[in-house]
């Protein structure tokens, strides 16, 4: 998604235009791995606009990573980000096991 994002500053692009509209309409988003890589300060604004934009308009939101605390989180995607990722209504689910990859 992101490096259409990036493609539609030169073009239009209906990929991102219809990927956006489930984005901002659908009742449920998983945000996969939400902190495995790093982001360009482009897609981190791109990222906190969509996810704004759903907590604004009470959207459900699924987030799985690799943190286990809110500190850990925050060091890697900032306190901004990780303040709507891990708000007050956040339930967090651990699960332990062994790398099933």
């Amino acid at each position: 998604l992101f490096i259409e994002l990036k493609s539609r500053i030169s073009k239009p692009s209906e990929y991102v235009e219809h990927i956006e509209k489930y984005v901002f309409d659908c009742d449920l988003v998983v945000w996969d791995d939400i902190a495995s890589t790093d982001v360009s300060a482009y897609d981190y604004s791109q990222l906190l606009m969509y996810i704004d934009s759903r907590l604004l308009n009470e959207k459900s939101n699924i987030f799985t990573g690799n943190y286990d605390d809110r500190g850990a989180l925050e060091k890697r995607v900032g306190m901004k980000l990780a303040s709507r990722i891990w708000s007050d209504t956040t339930d967090v689910v651990v699960f332990n096991g062994g790398d099933m990859r």
